[in-house]
């Protein structure tokens, strides 16, 4: 996520690593590192310079850094203090993430996939829309890559099959996903598997089975109408997913079906309330499920949440952690 801040010690760009042990932190003046279990500032690096993005690789001391130019990356090593390697692509680069040993980096003109061993080009395809909340990419046995086209009403998703290793893939599947009532996506995200997508338009979110594009359940909810969702996360197994809008609402739904067949059917979800629910007073936060189902919360101020719910009863969220980074 990316924000304009006055101040020089604060945040400029912030995300969870892949397994959401570490946040990253870019500010005006270099990064910093927070570990989430126990929630602790881990490093501070002054760079004299303002970082735009930056993402850890697994959770160790390389970092892919936006900073320097508009199209360049540069890999640091923070145990040397030093770049270790540079990268520059044709045009601005708008998003960076690295799952597994996959560096995916979205520009105004492409999506990029390198081998972040070596940073040899993997896969790379043309695209024409590149704001964050359009895109998502998950590994599993496939590398799974879901975007929405200029005018919001479809999402596509290329499905690359690695032929013999990560570094040797080839397209397997181009998947179209039309959202037949005409309505604009305004969020997208897969689940971990990259089995499912879940799409937010006007007050519902969708979710759809990839393979076959079936529509396998809708969340509609008063508290989301005509609410500008902005963050949308499964958990590791599918059971839960947790839903945020602008005002702060964070709500938590219980996907899952009586028989756990999760990848086959969902019970289709009505009218009725929320499964759990939780408020924060910022507009501006990223969320994340962790392995034991907490729910972790980063905001723009650098102020950190962690907060659970019981998973048999509708009701209230309990906060059990609260943190902030500048006191």
């Amino acid at each position: 996520m990316e924000l304009i801040n006055d101040k020089e010690d604060l945040i400029k760009y912030y995300n969870f690593n892949e397994d959401a042990s570490c946040i990253t932190l870019g500010t005006k003046t270099g990064f910093k590192i927070i570990t989430c279990n126990p929630f602790k500032s881990y490093l501070t690096t002054k760079l004299g310079r303002e970082i735009d993005i930056i993402e850890m690789f697994h959770s160790s001391n390389i970092l892919v850094i936006k900073s320097f130019e508009k199209n360049k990356l540069i890999i640091w090593d923070d145990n040397k203090k030093k770049i270790i390697r540079e990268m520059r692509l044709l045009s601005h680069i708008r998003l960076i993430r690295i799952i597994k040993s996959i560096l995916f980096v979205v520009t105004d003109l492409k999506i990029y996939l390198f081998n972040f061993e070596d940073l040899s080009l993997i896969y790379s395809f043309e695209i024409f829309f590149t704001q964050k909340e359009f895109i998502s990419f998950k590994i599993n046995k496939n590398v799974v890559i879901a975007y929405a086209n200029k005018n919001r009403k479809s999402i596509y998703i290329k499905i690359l099959n690695p032929k013999s290793k990560i570094s040797d893939i080839e397209a397997q599947k181009d998947i179209e996903i039309k959202n037949n009532e005409k309505l604009k996506y305004n969020y997208i995200q897969l689940n971990k598997k990259g089995s499912i997508i879940a799409a937010a338009c006007e007050g519902k979110v969708i979710l759809y089975k990839i393979l076959n594009k079936e529509n396998i359940k809708t969340i509609e909810n008063n508290d989301l109408k005509d609410e500008n969702i902005n963050c949308i996360c499964f958990n590791d197994n599918d059971k839960f997913l947790a839903v945020s809008n602008v005002k702060g609402n964070i709500y938590i739904f219980d996907i899952s079906t009586q028989d756990g067949n999760i990848l086959n059917i969902f019970s289709y979800f009505t009218n009725t309330e929320k499964f759990a629910y939780f408020y924060i007073k910022s507009e501006e936060f990223i969320l994340r499920f962790d392995k034991e189902d907490y729910i972790m919360i980063m905001t723009s101020k650098g102020e950190y949440f962690k907060f659970s719910f019981d998973k048999e009863k509708r009701g209230k969220c309990k906060k059990i952690e609260n943190k902030k980074i500048f006191k």
